[in-house]
């Protein structure tokens, strides 16, 4: 009996916080046995009252077990339910969330959230004094791709584009799809020169990549912004309209 507990009580749960909730129902499981079992040894094996309850106190002590078994087993229930609906709702959120911030083809920020981004690291730089670089990377001849080869290779070049970008920028820095064939990089702590090496180093890799229709080449023009004391002063649209003329 006692090692059956023990692997009861030991045994990880899912969710380590309905482990106290599950412990207290066993255990209100357990003790209603006692009252059970000697009301069944009671009937069957003895003739009389007990010397030390009556039948009728017998009774009143077994209905009073009875109903507290069914609140107690009732209430626990409840909170486990209770955690399990708010942990699906927190996760929910969490995916909403998600969904609002990213865009569905590529799996990088959308619009709105590059501009978070860049409010967030403007703050920083106006904190800091750090320097941003602000790049717009612009595919070259996107609607003639799609024209030519149709929608799906071109969403394709969008998904290898951005996989292209993600695996040579830093994890400090921030990409996202600002529209169409424009994706926005947010580069924290770079002055002009390292955005540029960074953007060179987007660019070789991309002028490297093989396609199924040959002989498809992919480029793209660039518009970089640096921040400094001069333009630190304008919100995220202006300086995204500047890096997009740039």
């Amino acid at each position: 009996m006692i090692s059956w507990i023990r692997i009861i009580f030991l045994t990880p749960y899912k969710n380590a916080s309905q482990r106290p909730y599950v412990h207290f129902l066993i255990l209100i499981h357990i003790v209603y046995i006692y009252p059970l079992s000697y009301r069944i040894y009671n009937t069957v094996f003895l003739t009389e009252a007990s010397n030390f309850f009556t039948q009728s106190l017998h009774m009143h002590i077994q209905l009073f077990y009875l109903i507290v078994f069914i609140v107690l087993r009732g209430t626990i229930i409840l909170m486990i339910t209770a955690g399990q609906l708010q942990e699906e709702l927190v996760k929910t959120n969490e995916q909403l969330t998600y969904l609002s911030l990213t865009d569905d083809l590529t799996q990088v920020n959308n619009k709105r959230a590059v501009k978070d981004h860049l409010i967030q690291e403007l703050a920083r730089h106006r904190r800091s004094g750090q320097p941003i670089g602000i790049a717009i990377l612009d595919i070259d001849n996107f609607k003639s791709i799609n024209d030519t080869y149709g929608h799906v290779f071109g969403d394709e070049v969008l998904h290898t584009f951005t996989k292209v970008i993600k695996e040579t920028i830093r994890e400090i820095d921030t990409v996202g799809r600002y529209g169409g064939e424009e994706f926005v990089l947010i580069l924290p702590n770079s002055d002009e020169n390292q955005c540029i090496t960074a953007i060179s180093r987007i660019m070789e890799k991309v002028r490297k990549l093989e396609w199924e229709h040959d002989p498809v080449t992919i480029t793209f023009s660039t518009g970089l912004v640096a921040v400094d004391d001069a333009t630190a002063a304008l919100d995220s649209i202006p300086l995204l309209d500047c890096a997009d003329k740039a």
